[in-house]
Formats: C-alpha cells, structure tokens, sequence
C-alpha cells in the first residue's frame, strides 16, 4: 500500500516536476520560427489605439537628395537680394522713383555708306517727379542715341530742378557727321538691310547723370542711368523718320 511518503505520491506542496523531451533541432526550429514571426510582423503591420507599428518606410533611412536643400539656399538668396535691392532704391530715392519716357524721337538727313552714317536726331524725354515730398534736381546729363551698341551721338543737357509732383521735357538735338560716326561694316549693313526691308531701323535712347531728391531736412544722391530701347523710328525715301510709337517708357538705374 502506497504512502504519502512513499515514492508513488507528491508531496502536497510540491510542484510536480516535468522533463521536457529532449529535442536535439529545438535550437533551429526556435530560430526559424523568429525567423517566419519577424516576416509576418513587416508584411502585416499592427495598428492599435495607442499608435502605428509596422514596416519602417525604407526611404526613411536613406539620405535626402541635396537638390531640394540647394533649390531652398537659392530661393532664399533670391529673396534676399530682391529685398537688398529693393532697400537700396528707398534709401537712394525714397518710395517712388522718378519716371522717363521718350515722347518724341525724329531723324532727318539720314543716310549709310559703307561704315559711316549721317543723321540728325531730335529727341524729347519727359521727366515726372512722382514724389508729394521730395524735389528732384539733375545734373551732368548727357543724352545719347544707339543703333544696337554702337554709338551714334551724343550731347550735353542743362540741369533740370523739379519740385513735388512736377514734370518737364529734356529737348535734345544731336547730330552724325560724316566723319564722326566710324562704324562696323556689318553694322550699317544691319541698319541698312532693316531699314530696306521693313521701312524703319529701331534706335535707343540713353540718358546719364547724376539725380538728388531733397526735402527740408534729407538728401538722397546717385548717379543713375536711363536706358529707352525699342524706339522704332519708320523712314521716307528722301531719308526722314519719325517714331512710330506715341511714347515708349525708359528704365531707371540708380547707383
């Protein structure tokens, strides 16, 4: 008869003890099941309430490209230059510059051989002082004319003073001797085909100087540049011209 305390028996606060069967592939069963578990877990993420767990998104880990970090350096730079300039134009002449147009441009006498050009040019720029608070005087003009980048002529103006919200015309008449305009032969060609072909050349206009707006206790001085392009002038066998357009605006560039 068995016991208690008898081999056939466990003691009542005993754990009864279990041997495992001994399996001499459970190491690489255990591995290949982390293995399939691990595959399973990236192709099927879990979503709980408390967040997302999942596959990382390999692009995540990769480098970003430099061009987006290149094309923002040269957008801020961009921007900052606009702004530089823009604060160096209030400085040199407030909040409204002053504001060029040719009105006028007529050409008489005028004819090409070879690589001279002879003409006469007679030419009106108007002149606006936008500004309710500054005065605007200038001087050192000199008027010029182009036929592209060769220059053609060239003359002095007299100083010009405007008051607030004042304008006036520069009157220039400038003119190309014989001997005075020694040219390129290809460009009296140019001016010549063009003038043959569509019965007009196209000149520009340019004004430089020196311009200071003034108020009763400030002065803001430069030197500036004014270039009038696109002046269309439509000419007569007998070699006179007129523009063809009624006025055509100047760009203003202080310095």
């Amino acid at each position: 008869m068995k016991t208690k305390g008898s081999p056939g028996y466990a003691h009542p606060f005993q754990q009864p003890v279990f041997q495992p069967e001994h399996n001499p592939h459970f190491h690489e069963d255990y591995q290949s099941y982390n293995n399939q578990y691990g595959q399973n877990r990236m192709a099927n993420p879990i979503i709980t309430n408390g967040g997302y767990y999942g596959p990382l998104d390999s692009h995540e880990n990769e480098r970003k490209s430099p061009f987006g970090q290149i094309l923002l350096i040269v957008s801020i730079f961009v921007l900052l230059a606009l702004c530089f300039a823009s604060l160096v134009i209030w400085m040199l002449f407030g909040i409204n510059l002053p504001e060029f147009q040719v009105s006028s441009l007529a050409v008489t006498d005028f004819s090409t051989a070879s690589t001279t050009i002879v003409g006469k040019w007679d030419v009106n720029i108007s002149i606006a002082n936008p500004n309710d608070n500054f005065r605007a005087h200038f001087d050192h003009l000199i008027t010029s004319i182009y036929f592209k980048d060769s220059l053609l002529a060239e003359t002095s103006v007299p100083d010009i003073n405007l008051f607030s919200e004042q304008n006036t015309t520069i009157h220039s008449i400038m003119a190309t001797e014989a001997s005075g305009a020694e040219l390129e032969k290809t460009i009296v060609a140019e001016m010549e085909e063009e003038r043959k072909t569509k019965k007009s050349v196209t000149f520009s206009v340019r004004l430089d100087g020196k311009s200071a707006l003034t108020t009763k206790s400030t002065s803001k001085s430069a030197n500036i540049k004014v270039y009038c392009d696109g002046l269309t002038v439509g000419f007569s066998d007998d070699g006179f011209g007129n523009m063809t357009e009624p006025a055509v605006e100047c760009l203003l560039y202080p310095s």
